[in-house]
């Protein structure tokens, strides 16, 4: 089991600066991106805040670290909604972990 974590870089200001309705329609698009690179056996989902996370089943390191980087070049290229002032950018901080297999519980892993 692969765990895909990320985090919106400068969200609060991003949020600030354009507004909470913007933030919002962000945050689905966000979620839209991510889903878009994840496989149906995949669970997306939010974390808290502007943090995602992804379990990734039956997939090895090296894979998991090619859907984040999937993941964080289409935020990169993706124009954002931004109001008034059109679109706007955000780019994402990932991070990618494995499970070694040694728990007994599999729930131990779900969110």
């Amino acid at each position: 089991m692969a765990l895909v974590m990320l985090d919106i870089d400068d969200y609060k200001r991003f949020n600030d600066t354009y507004g909470h309705v913007v933030g919002d329609m962000a945050l689905a698009i966000m979620g839209q991106i991510i889903r878009s690179h994840v496989r149906a056996a995949d669970t997306p989902a939010r974390f808290g805040g502007e943090e995602f996370a992804a379990l990734l089943p039956d997939t090895d390191l090296v894979s998991a670290a090619l859907v984040a980087e999937r993941i964080r070049a289409s935020v990169e290229a993706t124009p954002f909604p931004a109001g008034e002032r059109g679109t706007a950018r955000l780019t994402v901080s990932l991070g990618v972990a494995l499970s070694d297999g040694s728990a007994s519980n599999p729930d131990l892993f779900m969110i």
